[in-house]
């Protein structure tokens, strides 16, 4: 299976990118991907889809461009293959709709390995910030994947960086309320089914949650709260507090050396 989601990877891709990894852009609309993939592939090559943040109003993808290079860059450069995604944004476009863009970008890659029927080993889900509250959704709420034809089963992982999965615990806070109105609505009643904690089951994937140790109370506790939930199931989650980082140095220093980020991330993916 590794090596044909990898074919999935290198269609498209340019050979003379830096850091020994090949990249290119997958093109088609909102659902645009940059890959990354490592110049020696292993025999048993992990595969990373990373959505970006961008508070559900913007294409961190887009926006943030040569922030997201150094995350595939990274990720490729310790022998995993990387994809970061764009995702719909504005008008009526809300967060269903995204998360089901990012279900679709998913399903295409074992289309395109023209291998559906076999085992997904090996293909992680990842994002930062509003990026992994829609990964932790989409691998939670079994409905989207279910669109296309998929289960959450098809995970090996789930890498969630400083997310929110408990809307309704933010509504107390002003500042929270400010970026999670325009997003999922003024009623807090009608975030539950927004948060990924909420659905939380038997048969969840493994989860590595992370968040900066200077991010506060709040965006840990989210961290604990989402691991406790899958591991109340049966699940396994690692929860990991970044000394020094906070919410933007997380994702600007990935990949610098030393980062906890991306030592935390090559770990992960190295377990069986």
């Amino acid at each position: 299976m590794a090596a044909l989601l990898l074919s999935f990877f290198l269609a498209s891709c340019r050979a003379d990118a830096p850091i020994g990894a090949a990249e290119g852009n997958a093109g088609g609309h909102h659902r645009d991907v940059d890959r990354y993939v490592p110049s020696e592939a292993r025999a048993s090559l992990a595969t990373v889809l990373f959505v970006p943040g961008g508070g559900w109003v913007r294409d961190g993808r887009r926006e943030d461009r040569e922030v997201y290079k150094r995350v595939g860059r990274s990720i490729a450069s310790h022998g995993f293959a990387a994809a970061v995604m764009s995702h719909r944004v504005g008008g009526e476009t809300g967060y269903r709709e995204q998360a089901g863009d990012v279900a679709r970008v998913l399903a295409s890659m074992f289309r395109r390995s023209s291998d559906t029927d076999r085992s997904a080993e090996g293909v992680f889900l990842a994002g930062f910030s509003s990026g992994a509250h829609l990964a932790a959704l989409v691998a939670l709420d079994p409905r989207y994947l279910a669109a296309e034809g998929l289960s959450p089963s098809v995970l090996a992982g789930v890498i969630g960086i400083s997310g929110v999965y408990d809307l309704p615990a933010l509504a107390g806070s002003e500042s929270a309320r400010e970026t999670l109105v325009p997003a999922f609505g003024p009623d807090p009643r009608a975030w539950v089914d927004a948060s990924p904690v909420f659905h939380a089951g038997p048969g969840a994937p493994p989860f590595l949650l992370l968040a900066g140790e200077e991010e506060g109370a709040a965006m840990a506790g989210q961290a604990a709260t989402l691991a406790e939930a899958l591991r109340l199931q049966g699940g396994r989650a690692r929860v990991a507090i970044l000394p020094g980082r906070d919410h933007d140095s997380v994702v600007l220093d990935f990949g610098n050396e030393g980062d906890p980020v991306l030592a935390e991330i090559a770990a992960f993916l190295e377990v069986p």
